[in-house]
């Protein structure tokens, strides 16, 4: 009974150690298929994570490469826009000097006196301060009756304004643009003409006296006397119309000295041929009632002689030669 206890005691044993054996490898076989499975899913984990990174470097290129394009584009664009900005500013800054200037012209010219407004005391029109418009574009203004005195007009451009009966003495007109000015009546003694163009310009009765026309084109000018070019100053540069003679030499009146043959001893009276009245010089008048009184017989013109009035009436400064004409 006992062997019997023994032996079936050790085929349990037996038996519970094959089951144990038997559930070990079952257990090592599940690690071993788990540890594979777990192998396998990290590396399918790698190669996704390699696929994906390379996706990831691909689409970064490409991202970068759009970037960059749209980069270059709005940097073109800025530039451009800077650009039209800039002339859009340009053109807004010029308008805007434009106005400005404009608007400060039609003050200073609203601001010139009138000529009934100027004094004729001499040295009270010393304070107003000169007009400076210098290069300033005045063309076909109306500035008739104006005062102008001592003004800064050079390279202005005065093209057929109407400065007729204005008073421009003394005033600064080097290389001024005068074509087909209305300067009639006009006072332009001691105005600074040098370098100016006054082609077609009116010039009738204007006062010019000691007026510089050094250099100065007078070619195609109106009204032009004698009297008033024998005031001025010029030289070899000033530009004249054929029609104008500034080299003849020009004397009050021309006399015929003759004699009475039957009485030698004493002379007869000398004849006198008169000159045109336009050739006369200013004053002739009282210069020869100053002879008359002096020599103490009021239709005795002989007293005159040649000292008195052999005088050129030209006062035109000839600047070549460094004479008085």
């Amino acid at each position: 009974m006992l062997e019997m206890v023994i032996l079936g005691g050790c085929i349990s044993i037996i038996a519970a150690l094959v089951a144990s054996f038997l559930a070990l490898r079952l257990q090592q076989r599940r690690h071993n298929r788990s540890q594979a499975q777990q192998e396998a899913w990290q590396r399918t984990q790698e190669m996704q994570q390699q696929h994906w990174n390379v996706l990831q470097e691909k689409r970064t290129a490409e991202f970068e490469k759009k970037l960059g394009v749209q980069v270059r584009e709005l940097q073109t664009d800025w530039q451009s826009w800077k650009a039209s900005d800039a002339q859009r500013v340009t053109k807004l800054t010029e308008q805007y000097t434009a106005a400005t200037n404009k608007v400060e012209l039609e003050y200073t010219l609203a601001q010139l006196p009138r000529i009934e407004e100027v004094s004729l005391i001499p040295g009270e029109n010393d304070l107003r301060r000169p007009a400076q418009l210098q290069g300033i574009d005045l063309s076909g203004r109306d500035l008739s009756k104006r005062y102008l005195g001592y003004a800064d007009l050079r390279h202005a451009n005065l093209s057929h304004v109407n400065l007729a009966l204005s008073d421009l003495t003394g005033a600064h007109l080097t290389g001024a643009n005068l074509t087909g000015a209305d300067l009639s009546g006009a006072n332009l003694s001691y105005a600074d003409l040098r370098g100016a163009r006054l082609t077609g310009a009116n010039l009738l009765v204007a006062d010019l006296n000691s007026a510089s026309l050094m250099g100065a084109v007078l070619k195609g000018v109106r009204s032009l006397s004698d009297e008033q070019l024998m005031m001025t100053l010029y030289d070899d540069t000033t530009s004249f119309d054929d029609a104008i003679d500034v080299t003849l030499p020009r004397v009050p009146r021309i006399r015929y000295p003759s004699y009475d043959t039957a009485s030698p001893s004493s002379p007869a009276p000398i004849k006198e041929t008169p000159l045109p009245v336009s050739l006369l010089p200013d004053g002739y008048d009282e210069m020869l009632i100053h002879a008359q009184e002096q020599s103490g017989s009021p239709g005795n013109e002989a007293a005159i002689g040649p000292t008195s009035l052999s005088a050129p009436i030209h006062n035109g400064f000839n600047g070549q030669n460094g004479t008085m004409h």
